[in-house]
């Protein structure tokens, strides 16, 4: 008796094996189709002409960039800089962009996110390209201000910095003309690293998010990470209409528009202007 039930217990361990290895090779082979299926519809969408429907307005399907959107972006790239902010042990705290958009020669002055700069006290902040070459910059005015972490004055989320040197800039536009459907581009200095190019389609010039306490935001179907805040963007006149300031989600991004803050600080492409204390 003994001999026939260890036979019969090996027959059935031999089984489980099989039956295990069955197993295994089926979800292989489901896992293998199913990605194969993914890839193939992934492959088969071209994401730039399927953002949204605003960007199907513009009647080009697909998008694809020409030279005067790599004119646009060679010169956002050179007045582009990844801006860092140290706190007073030397330690970087935060990474934001910033976008020159004047300079006489002997100064150059950039605009960036409110958020970037306000209610840390005793912060220095530096712009750099390479993150070895480091300028430090002032800030001029902001649209928020805070005291002891309390929002006190809130009049956009934007901000002036002036760095000493002359450097390019991108000139200043006009975000009263912004409609639906026009097309958008920047360059931002996402997550720490490098810079990336970034184009996108205006989904609403004239948002209003509850709660705000100004004119509104301008949204866009646009690609954003982190690190991306305080990106100039401008329209294909090669202008500035707008900061980058906020994201949800992958591609939906607000900007503050550029007439607010000339609203608040008219002289801002002026070579003498009187700062507000906001």
């Amino acid at each position: 008796m003994r001999p026939t039930f260890t036979k019969w217990r090996r027959k059935l361990v031999r089984k489980e094996k099989f039956e295990r290895f069955v197993a295994a090779l089926f979800a292989v082979i489901l896992y293998a189709f199913l990605w194969w299926v993914s890839w193939g519809f992934a492959v088969s969408v071209d994401y730039p002409a399927a953002r949204s429907l605003s960007s199907k307005a513009t009647g080009v399907l697909p998008w694809r960039a020409t030279g005067e959107d790599l004119a646009l972006w060679s010169a956002l790239e050179q007045a582009s800089w990844q801006l860092w902010a140290y706190d007073s042990h030397g330690h970087a705290a935060d990474v934001c962009t910033a976008g020159a958009y004047w300079s006489d020669g002997n100064k150059t002055r950039l605009l960036t996110a409110g958020h970037c700069t306000v209610g840390r006290k005793g912060y220095r902040y530096f712009i750099t390209k390479d993150r070895v070459t480091f300028h430090e910059v002032r800030v001029l005015a902001r649209g928020w201000f805070k005291v002891g972490g309390y929002l006190i004055t809130s009049k956009g989320d934007w901000a002036i910095l002036e760095v000493d040197g002359g450097y390019p800039s991108v000139p200043l536009g006009t975000s009263s003309g912004v409609e639906t459907g026009m097309a958008a581009y920047g360059v931002s200095y996402p997550l720490g690293a490098d810079r990336i190019a970034v184009h996108g389609i205006v989904s609403n010039p004239h948002y209003r998010f509850p709660g705000i306490h100004w004119d509104g935001y301008i949204a866009l179907d646009m690609g954003s990470l982190p690190g991306s805040s305080g990106t100039t963007l401008v329209l294909g006149s090669g202008r500035i209409f707008g900061i980058l300031v906020a994201s949800a989600g992958r591609t939906f991004v607000l900007a503050t528009p550029i007439d607010l803050v000339r609203k608040h600080v008219p002289c801002l492409d002026q070579d003498y202007c009187l700062w507000p204390w906001l």
